[in-house]
């Protein structure tokens, strides 16, 4: 007996609390004015009773036997609805329910979710998710947790899906992709906690979500994976929180730099690298050693986009300029283009002697490119040094960052392609680079010019490269080489001294030509050369013991043409002798 005349109800609720076994509630269809309906814990089938109640706001009909989803005609002010606990195997469409703001769906036979405007599947599994709400306009709590959904397929149907900022929980299930979600540009919260998520790649489905702030994989196999948490923060770099913590700004910084490291980062750590490992070799004065920053080692380096002409250049460079440059061969683990020799072009080498050679300290800088590794030997430059050469190299942009972290001081010579058109053709004229290399190269055009448009002054000059313009670029590169000084290969010979503090302040004496004083300067033994054209260039020897012995000058710096401007450019050892002194011939040839 429900409380109530026919059709008059005081009260605008009505409340079973306690477990009634009703199955028939179908004379509550005369109570038009109800509000409130709260029927859990029944066995109630049927449902069509509420189709006569235009006022109900809320209904809760959990743990029956109801088998349709929203068996009756919507009232059009209803807010929330409580299906949990029943055996609804299909979601019907929403659409008509425009107050509804509140679903719960929990612990369900449900099958099939249909959209608030069109069908929507979610699933073909036979049991699915715990709570599905509606919450108000503002935005959309989607709750499918406790369940065993192991695919998400269709959500972009549904228009508030689409259209309102919405929490998505998805957790408790066995969700293994996060494919389905691509399309869900609103989403600002997922919950997938306790789900069979492996890979951090599938991050990746949520990558482009522009609303995505929050991400819960806590207790999920993706956990056990190396970097987890800097690979996922580096994927979803919007995030705010990351299984519940907080993203620090710190964190963001860490897994770009691990990932995708800028260009100075990844040069920073090359270099320190290197340093590293050739402190751990023994330490000599190499060939290329100066003994002032005023007299850097001349080096030319050529960079520029890959198949742009550089190398070509440096060649043809080494050749017509032969008493000033000598070509540095770099390592590479690639294997060799048609054409290309072991040791002229690069020496080839396989992964592992590579990494052996880091470890043993034979590198000024390195880079990868292309999947293979990219280095530069100190013996590379220091075989042009001994040769009085200037040293000209060949290398990416990577290279160049490396390079500029190092003591040495090249001249960087940018060689740029100005007709995206020809390059391309160029590139698939030599048949040796695939559509992916050359779309690689071709978008690391603009890179290039990025950085000489950014940083003004960190290419000392740019050439525009092109198919026909190889004697063009070799006499621009002359006429732009004039802020290197390049040595003159000269041979002296001469008399080998040895001064003590003890003796007298000064002596002068002259050999083939050059004279040689040597006197006291503020306590220290000086050595003074006078070459015939009157130029002279003056060295402090290293003092041992109370003896000097000026053992050689390895090389002498000066500008082409002219004997003005003499610089040391590297100084020889000294060493503790008895004698007096004796004679030695010495060949200077920088």
């Amino acid at each position: 007996m429900f409380p109530g005349g026919r059709g008059h109800l005081i009260s605008l609720a009505i409340v079973f609390s306690q477990r009634q076994n009703l199955k028939n509630v179908s004379i509550l269809c005369h109570y038009v004015h109800l509000q409130k309906l709260e029927l859990p814990y029944n066995r109630i089938k049927d449902l069509s009773c509420v189709s006569h109640m235009p006022y109900l706001i809320m209904l809760d009909a959990s743990h029956n036997e109801l088998s349709e989803f929203f068996g009756f005609q919507p009232p059009k002010n209803l807010k929330e609805v409580n299906f949990s606990h029943n055996q609804i195997s299909a979601m019907k469409d929403l659409s008509a329910y425009a107050s509804l703001s509140k679903l719960i769906l929990d612990c369900i036979l449900l099958n099939e979710v249909s959209s608030t405007m069109n069908s929507c599947t979610m699933s073909k599994y036979s049991v699915i998710p715990a709570s599905f709400i509606v919450r108000d306009v503002i935005g959309l709590n989607v709750i499918i947790s406790d369940n065993s959904f192991s695919e998400i397929r269709g959500l972009e149907k549904c228009s508030s899906l689409t259209h309102l900022s919405i929490v998505l929980d998805l957790s408790s299930n066995r969700i293994q992709s996060l494919s389905g979600l691509q399309n869900l540009h609103f989403l600002g919260s997922i919950n997938l906690e306790s789900n069979l998520i492996r890979e951090i790649k599938e991050a990746t489905y949520v990558h482009d979500l522009p609303l995505l702030r929050e991400l819960n994989l806590k207790r999920s196999p993706v956990q056990e994976q190396p970097d987890y948490r800097l690979a996922v923060i580096f994927l979803l770099h919007r995030l705010t929180h990351l299984d519940e913590q907080a993203v620090t700004a710190e964190e963001k910084v860490s897994a770009v730099n691990k990932f995708d490291p800028p260009l100075e980062v990844g040069a920073a750590r090359d270099h320190m690298t290197h340093v590293v490992y050739q402190h751990m070799q023994p330490q000599v004065i190499f060939d290329s050693t100066l003994p002032s920053l005023d007299a850097p080692y001349p080096m030319l380096i050529l960079t520029g986009p890959q198949a742009c002409g550089k190398r070509e250049l440096a060649h043809k460079l080494c050749q017509e300029f032969s008493d000033y440059f000598a070509y540095g061969a770099c390592h590479t683990t690639r294997g060799p283009y048609f054409g290309e020799e072991d040791g002229c072009d690069y020496h080839f080498v396989l992964e592992e002697e590579f990494q052996n050679m880091i470890r043993m300290g034979c590198f000024v800088q390195t880079m990868q490119y292309g999947g293979h590794w990219y280095g530069l030997s100190r013996e590379a430059i220091e075989s042009a040094a001994r040769e009085g050469l200037a040293c000209c190299i060949h290398m990416e942009l990577e290279g160049v960052f490396s390079l500029k972290n190092s003591y040495f001081e090249p001249r960087y010579v940018l060689l740029i392609p100005t007709s995206t058109k020809e390059y391309i053709s160029r590139m698939k004229a030599r048949g040796l680079y695939s559509n992916g290399q050359i779309d690689t190269a071709v978008s690391r055009i603009n890179l290039y010019v990025k950085i000489n448009k950014e940083r003004p002054g960190f290419f000392d000059s740019v050439i525009s490269s092109g198919t026909n313009l190889d004697q063009v670029k070799c006499t621009k590169v002359r006429d732009r080489l004039s802020f290197i000084e390049f040595p003159v290969k000269t041979t002296i010979k001469y008399k080998l001294f040895i001064f003590s503090k003890k003796k007298k302040k000064k002596a002068k004496y002259k050999y083939n030509n050059c004279f040689f004083s040597i006197y006291r300067f503020n306590y220290l033994p000086l050595l003074h050369l006078s070459f015939f054209s009157g130029d002279s260039l003056s060295v402090f020897p290293q003092l041992q013991s109370s003896v000097l012995l000026v053992a050689c000058i390895l090389a002498v710096q000066v500008i082409p043409n002219t004997f003005s401007g003499v610089e040391v450019w590297t100084l020889g050892w000294s060493v503790h002798c008895p004698a007096s002194f004796f004679d030695v011939s010495v060949s200077i040839s920088q």
